[in-house]
């Protein structure tokens, strides 16, 4: 249809192979220009939801020491006693 196809995204080396099969186009991944500073840390688990808030108070709590900016986002409801 096109002689010439191009795109930009930030997630598509994960789905090479479908943009593959679906278009007969390879992903070419353009590293960044800076040094990635995010750390992917583990997944945490708990088993319960108030032990859950805990643990992210306790997280705030050592940030702020730190004197690292906190953001912390709701969800979408107010948690009920």
């Amino acid at each position: 249809m096109y002689p010439k196809l191009a795109g930009m995204t930030g997630t598509a080396a994960t789905e090479a192979a479908e943009f593959y099969d679906i278009y007969k186009m390879n992903v070419v991944t353009i590293p960044t220009n800076v040094p990635v500073q995010r750390i992917d840390e583990e997944d945490e688990f708990y088993k319960d939801t108030n032990d859950k808030f805990r643990a992210i108070a306790k997280k705030i709590r050592e940030h702020a020491a730190l004197g690292q900016p906190v953001l912390r986002i709701p969800g979408p409801g107010r948690r009920r006693a």
